[in-house]
């Protein structure tokens, strides 16, 4: 299971756990993140609140450096607990990819004017990509999960399944960049907009019972 509780407010990672950013504890221009990996993750322009880090959609995003773990494998889940000042489109959460382009990548985001979540991978030939509608607001949390497993690509908002896409032909992620919290490294600037309060990665495929799981364990900070 991706969390094993310890009580309401205690619990230890799955160790498929690749991620784990707690922004609302950590501070500071650079941190560890706090997972088995310890990656050594550094920040422009976003500031810590007690409920997470804030970003502005001009140049603020936390960058996890390139680590083989982050591109999962035939399996790959990504979240977040996001509430937004705004629902302008390609707003990115999580992005995986080199400077130059979207092939052999990955990227979760709005897709247009907040009416669309899209969670988007390439294996360097073949694209997969799952884009439901949203249903979100300004000034409320939601946790934003996206999963690829060997023949589908789901989205869940709050642990339910928004869609489930086919997608057989996709195989595993290999870039080399580094990963984006509320970025995207092709363009070189920060596109979130509002407060992020957890981000993971998992280098497996979470069940949709797993992703119901991780919903209700951390869904008290944000009530």
């Amino acid at each position: 299971m991706p969390l094993q509780g310890l009580g309401r407010h205690r619990w230890k990672l799955d160790p498929s756990c690749v991620l784990y950013l707690p922004l609302y504890e950590l501070d500071g221009a650079s941190f560890r993140s706090k997972d088995k990996h310890g990656h050594l993750c550094t920040k422009t322009g976003a500031f810590w609140t007690p409920q997470g880090w804030y970003f502005d959609p001009t140049d603020d995003k936390i960058v996890v450096p390139h680590h083989t773990a982050l591109n999962g494998g035939a399996g790959l889940t990504v979240a977040i607990w996001y509430k937004s000042d705004d629902l302008t489109a390609n707003r990115q959460f999580l992005c995986k990819n080199d400077a130059a382009t979207l092939t052999n990548s990955y990227i979760f985001r709005y897709n247009s004017v907040g009416t669309t979540l899209q969670f988007r991978l390439n294996d360097g030939v073949t694209t997969g990509n799952t884009q439901p509608a949203a249903g979100m607001s300004v000034g409320i949390w939601y946790l934003l999960m996206g999963i690829k497993d060997g023949t589908s690509i789901s989205v869940l908002k709050n642990g339910a399944n928004l869609e489930t896409t086919a997608n057989a032909g996709l195989g595993s992620v290999t870039v080399v960049g580094a990963l984006w919290v509320g970025g995207d490294p092709r363009n070189g600037v920060g596109e979130m907009a509002g407060i992020g309060g957890e981000a993971w990665v998992w280098g497996r495929a979470l069940t949709l019972a797993e992703g119901r799981q991780v919903y209700r364990m951390t869904k008290w900070r944000y009530e």
